[in-house]
């Protein structure tokens, strides 16, 4: 297994809340819904509005009926992987930064999802303090 590769975003600051107003819209893509459900209350809790589906298709379909800041894409997925649906998610949501998430960290996938427009990608466990702090550096 190889290192998960991170091209830019913030240094995480450990333990740094973020601000309740201001929140972001955020997307969670992950088949496991346990991910989704962390994240969902996490976030929830420094303020920003998440909604979380275990495909592909439907974060298609929520994409079509709002907009989002951020997307947080599992790349294995069943069906429509997260390489595929950043791609498509992409032409739906072009202001949006799109994080990958893995438990696998597979170098082609990885590097194939910083080149196809993510922002960043994350290695499972995810780090909530982490991924707060990324979330409040984007601009």
């Amino acid at each position: 297994m190889s290192d998960v590769k991170v091209v830019k975003g913030p240094a995480p600051e450990q333990g740094k809340p973020l601000p309740a107003a201001g929140g972001r819209d955020v997307l969670v893509v992950d088949d496991e819904a346990g991910v989704g459900l962390l994240l969902r209350e996490a976030l929830g809790r420094y303020g920003h509005r998440v909604v979380s589906v275990t495909n592909g298709q439907s974060a298609m379909e929520e994409a079509r009926r709002r907009s989002f800041d951020v997307v947080f894409l599992d790349i294995r997925m069943p069906g429509m992987n997260g390489l595929e649906t950043l791609k498509a998610l992409h032409r739906l949501l072009p202001k949006a930064t799109f994080v990958m998430i893995t438990a696998y960290a597979e170098s082609a996938l990885v590097d194939e999802s910083l080149d196809s427009g993510a922002f960043i990608c994350l290695s499972k466990p995810l780090s909530i303090t982490q991924v707060a702090a990324l979330i409040e550096g984007l601009t």
